[in-house]
């Protein structure tokens, strides 16, 4: 399908209409940014094509899998083109439609000259879990405990290696592969997709709750990585250190972390359970910010924190279901305030932009914001 007009193309304006001509220079904007302080990448694309496809691959079992994607790429853009790769949130899906996962900010990357490809995620069949499980290092033999593994935590990662794999190869969408650049490739998730995309960075999981059974699927070929309310140390196999008890543990999930990642969170990012004051299942707005604590530093870490409540959990992805009509000019001025830290994260660290670099380091976000957002690096 071909769009020219979609309102993720206008998320890089949202606060721009009607500001003055002097806000810029009047809030003190370091270098040369657009309107209000706000990245915007230097060449849009007013034109993209969304196409559904899908790839399959053989998982470690030897069981068929496949794993639904939407490309988004702009018309008129000269290959090869960067790559950005969309993880969904919540668990694996049943339903194979590809087209709501990120749709937003797939569109925005399109628009910014970018191939983006949303995946998703499905369930593994019964027969393709009994398979697995006397695989694993320490092989699960009971049903009811194989029953109950979260494969979407293998899953999650191989999915998207193997759409990296159908990049450099070409065998099954070779129209694709001659478009991208297999050397400019950056990984997005949000919540639970954020976690895929950190493994694929080398974030270590545990394979259930209560074992020490750890296992990391990293790939080296992507470059950058982006972490849309990051998952903290919580019940879904991600864990902090741990200095009680008979086995003292100085190893955490984000310790072999070393390539660029931004996170993104706030005040308003919690999948608590609404009914209950202390958060029993889901990860509250302090706990998501840990994982940019716990990286490494290396000087190509950032975390983007908004402080406002209506940064509710489905916003940091930039799906605006959440956000009552009242609340409609605010939850965009915020996702600009995302889009913009995002893209300027991805133009300065896979397309090597220099004034994309500079902005992230100027703290013309926090400008831009009214002092709203808390912008760290390190």
């Amino acid at each position: 399908m071909l769009r020219t007009t979609t309102f993720a193309l206008l998320l890089f304006a949202l606060t721009f209409a009607g500001a003055p001509a002097a806000s810029a220079a009047g809030r003190g904007c370091r270098g040369n940014p657009g309107p209000d302080c706000l990245y915007t990448p230097p060449q849009l694309y007013p034109q993209i094509i969304e196409t559904p496809a899908a790839i399959t691959y053989t998982d470690f079992a030897g069981a068929p899998r496949v794993v639904p994607i939407e490309i988004r790429r702009p018309v008129g853009a000269a290959g090869p083109l960067p790559v950005l790769i969309l993880s969904h949130g919540g668990g694996a899906r049943m339903d194979p439609d590809p087209t709501h996962v990120l749709d937003e900010l797939g569109k925005a990357a399109a628009h910014a000259g970018y191939i983006a490809i949303s995946a998703v995620h499905l369930q593994v069949t019964a027969q393709t879990r009994t398979l697995r499980c006397p695989l694993f290092a320490t092989p699960v033999l009971d049903p009811d405990d194989c029953a109950g593994l979260d494969m979407n935590r293998l899953d999650r990662p191989r999915d998207i290696s193997a759409i990296i794999d159908e990049l450099e190869r070409g065998a099954q969408l070779p129209d694709l592969a001659a478009l991208a650049d297999t050397a400019r490739i950056a990984v997005a998730g949000h919540s639970n997709g954020s976690s895929g995309a950190l493994q694929v960075a080398g974030l270590i999981r545990a394979m259930n709750d209560s074992s020490h059974q750890l296992f990391q699927t990293r790939d080296e070929r992507p470059v950058a990585f982006v972490a849309l309310s990051p998952m903290g140390a919580n019940e879904f196999g991600i864990f902090d250190t741990g200095f009680q008890g008979s086995i003292p543990r100085a190893l955490h999930s984000w310790v072999d972390i070393e390539r660029p990642v931004l996170f993104a969170t706030g005040d308003g990012d919690s999948s608590c359970r609404e009914d209950r004051l202390v958060c029993g299942n889901g990860d509250t707005p302090m706990n998501r910010r840990s994982a940019f604590y716990r990286v490494p530093a290396g000087g190509n870490k950032y975390q983007l924190y908004i402080k406002d409540a209506i940064t509710y959990h489905t916003l940091m992805g930039l799906d605006m279901d959440a956000c009552p009509a009242a609340e409609t000019a605010r939850c965009n001025e915020i996702r600009s305030w995302i889009t913009s830290s995002v893209f300027a994260f991805l133009d300065a660290h896979v397309k090597g932009l220099q004034g994309a670099a500079l902005w992230l380091r100027s703290g013309n976000i926090e400008r831009a914001s009214g002092g709203d957002v808390e912008w760290s690096m390190k």
